[in-house]
């Protein structure tokens, strides 16, 4: 059995900071943050079982396994470079290119229905759209800017407040017809949950008094998109995102299951800027700033 190779991007990240010894210069080197650096290359550190870098308070160097190591990354960079030189690249077109990072739902459900407003602003621009879920997706990431959906209170220091987000019970309109009571959609409803959020139907259930279990099985879910398309298509009733959902909510396609207060949670929008010098990036974070700025206020 061949030995699961590590990300090409762990790999980069540890030459960079061995070579430069510093991995505040690395991360300038390739165009990311330093704690994506040090994520990188603590997680290869981690699949390796060994130390590469003997970390000090004012220094840093390598340990003896990485100094056996770095000539192996350096030349196999080297035969990868050289392999693919020979190929014809694509060229980006004129203006700059912008890449970013967020999770499939905001994509899915915010970012592309809203993007065409940046781009009639920004024609000249090229934007890449590159989806992530967990820490380490983001850590290994190469992009000029990251949008993420975390609790509010494991914000970083360089990650600024987009906007807040809220659930309430979402289903498709002739399932929605059927609830005249929090009680009757308790009782008859299949229960679609989204995993790892901060609230959920539990909380919804006590904020109506409901104390007994739900009527059904539910279906419970890591992707707010496919708890969309099940609550959608008939499925059941899921704790729909606002944000996210708001496209299918204008449409129709869902509708609210029953009148009443949304649920704030926990979690929330926020954006860092692994590229702050970059005009592309400022540019996109001024836009997306204003745009967002109506849904926190309505």
């Amino acid at each position: 059995m061949s030995r699961r190779l590590p990300p090409l991007a762990w790999l980069r990240a540890f030459e960079a900071a061995a070579r430069r010894l510093s991995f505040t210069a690395a991360a300038e080197e390739l165009g990311v943050t330093q704690s994506a650096i040090s994520q990188q290359i603590r997680s290869l550190e981690q699949q390796l079982q060994v130390a590469l870098f003997l970390r000090k308070p004012r220094s840093l160097s390598l340990s003896e396994a990485g100094r056996k190591l770095l000539p192996q990354v350096e030349e196999g960079l080297r035969l990868l470079t050289d392999a693919v030189a020979a190929y014809p690249t694509t060229r980006a077109g004129p203006g700059e290119r912008l890449t970013i990072t967020c999770n499939s739902a905001f994509a899915s459900g915010w970012l592309a229905p809203n993007l065409p407003d940046f781009l009639a602003q920004h024609p000249e621009m090229s934007v890449t759209i590159t989806t992530a879920m967990w820490p380490d997706e983001y850590h290994m990431a190469v992009s000029d800017l990251e949008i993420r959906f975390l609790l509010a209170k494991g914000a970083e220091a360089d990650m600024e407040l987009l906007s807040g987000e809220a659930v309430m019970p979402v289903c498709s309109p002739a399932l929605a017809a059927t609830f005249d009571s929090p009680s009757a959609l308790w009782r008859g409803a299949r229960l679609i949950y989204s995993q790892n959020l901060s609230v959920g139907w539990s909380t919804w259930a006590s904020r109506q008094g409901i104390t007994e279990p739900p009527g059904q099985a539910g279906l419970s879910l890591v992707s707010f998109l496919l708890a969309f398309d099940l609550a959608r298509t008939g499925n059941g009733v899921a704790l729909g995102a606002r944000l996210v959902a708001g496209d299918l909510l204008r449409s129709g396609e869902l509708v609210p299951a029953l009148p009443g207060p949304d649920l704030v949670l926990e979690e929330a929008y926020f954006l860092r800027l692994n590229q702050p010098q970059k005009p592309a990036a400022q540019a996109f974070r001024t836009w997306i700033m204003e745009r967002l700025q109506p849904l926190d206020s309505a």
